[in-house]
């Protein structure tokens, strides 16, 4: 069976959470920037222990909240 992009596109959706590096992949955008986004809290992720080392979380609507409302600032921007 052919993947095609709506396949894919569907695939994310159904999915509940992306990784940093999914959601940058999906924009084409720096990770390191998904990365601060999810450090100041702009994009919506599932609780992160502090000082633990498992990656940020994404919760899969933040992807449709972006296409439709546009990227979040930048932190280093508004400082």
């Amino acid at each position: 069976m052919k993947h095609t992009q709506s396949t894919e596109v569907t695939m994310i959706a159904r999915r509940r959470t992306l990784t940093p590096r999914e959601f940058a992949d999906e924009f084409g955008i720096d990770v390191q920037r998904v990365y601060r986004w999810c450090q100041a809290g702009r994009l919506r992720t599932m609780p992160k222990t502090p000082g633990s080392r498992q990656h940020w979380r994404i919760f899969s609507s933040e992807v449709d909240r972006v296409m439709t409302v546009g990227f979040p600032s930048d932190p280093r921007e508004a400082a």
